[in-house]
């Protein structure tokens, strides 16, 4: 099984198989626009789909309100178009735990569990796929921009 056994909504309301993504190193993270580390997670991004835009290279980023007030579409997206941010393909917000839990977010949670068995804590929580649509690594929020290129370099 592989991401690419899956779907999800994007911010337009356009069902996407991720098999679009098929040969690609993805990054899937959980976001949200009402967290205060937001913008600079969003320029973090921004700069890493700059670096690899030439490397068959996507970021998939889900909104999640599990840990704080709900995300707004239009607040998310205008925080990107006003920094004039490239931070990658935006779906509709999701579950990434509990009884509503996206089959997506179920799939990489069992093949990278971390830390907490399974359970994500925190949005900006990031899951890196290989070329072949599988879950290779699953890095916490505050990982330094650093190991994440490296981490990402690895897969490429």
């Amino acid at each position: 099984k592989s991401i690419y056994d899956f779907s999800e909504i994007d911010a337009n309301g356009n069902t996407i198989s991720l098999e679009v993504y098929k040969g690609k190193v993805c990054l899937i993270v959980n976001i949200s626009s009402n967290d205060a580390a937001t913008l600079g997670k969003f320029k973090q991004l921004d700069t890493l789909n700059r670096k690899y835009e030439d490397h068959d290279f996507a970021i998939l980023l889900c909104p999640c309100s599990q840990f704080g007030p709900r995300n707004s579409m239009r607040e998310i997206i205008n925080m990107i178009d006003k920094e004039h941010l490239r931070v990658g393909d935006l779906f509709q917000e999701i579950d990434v735990n509990g009884s509503k839990v996206s089959n997506l977010y179920k799939f990489l949670k069992a093949e990278r569990p971390g830390n907490m068995g399974g359970f994500i804590n925190c949005n900006f929580t990031i899951f890196i796929i290989d070329r072949n649509g599988y879950p290779v690594e699953r890095l916490n929020p505050n990982v330094h921009p650093y190991v994440l290129e490296d981490t990402i370099e690895k897969y490429f």
